[in-house]
């Protein structure tokens, strides 16, 4: 008896959500810290297989995150985007071919907040999110597409409690096409 307990409670008290089987959604609610793991079936509709806490920043992500926050990026808004050249940062690390990550997390040292997703699909990403600042009701962001098989990362320059994800779905890309933000 001691044993079930003791296994229920390392399943309770376990710091990320794995599903035994991927559940269909519609909307990802992250709240900041949060973390999350989707595939998408052969109909093109998400699937949550995991939901929790976000791990920490690899030397990469951090990098980005430490010069979003510096203002290198700050001409990338509304519909402009802005190349993250890989030559200037550490290693990236691999992205998992057929799953999709999506971490939201605050940028150390700043109040500023990132989205950081890792597109390991041959298809684009197109979403749309709702942010939700401290003290406020949620809004609409404008967010742009995550091309396939790389990181993609949107940054808000203030502090944000909550985003979430709508509209969900993949799209075929290929190097060359525009990179519509909405």
């Amino acid at each position: 008896m001691r044993r079930l307990i003791l296994a229920f409670l390392a399943a309770v008290c376990a710091p990320s959500l794995a599903f035994a089987q991927s559940v269909p959604v519609s909307r990802l609610t992250l709240n900041l810290g949060e973390a999350a793991v989707l595939r998408f079936d052969e109909g093109g509709g998400a699937l949550l297989s995991e939901h929790g806490p976000a791990s920490d920043l690899s030397p990469f992500v951090a990098a980005v995150a430490r010069d979003n926050a510096d203002g290198r990026y700050d001409y990338a808004t509304g519909g402009q985007t802005a190349a993250i050249p890989h030559d200037r940062y550490p290693e990236a690390p691999p992205i998992t071919p057929s799953v999709l990550r999506m971490a939201f997390v605050a940028i150390p040292n700043s109040d500023e907040t990132l989205l950081v997703i890792e597109n390991g699909y041959e298809l684009a990403l197109s979403y749309r999110v709702m942010i939700t600042r401290p003290g406020r009701a949620p809004e609409a962001s404008d967010v742009c597409l995550a091309t396939p098989n790389r990181y993609h990362f949107e940054h808000w320059p203030y502090p944000i409690e909550r985003i979430e994800v709508v509209s969900l779905s993949t799209r075929p890309w290929r190097e060359g096409d525009p990179v519509p933000c909405i």
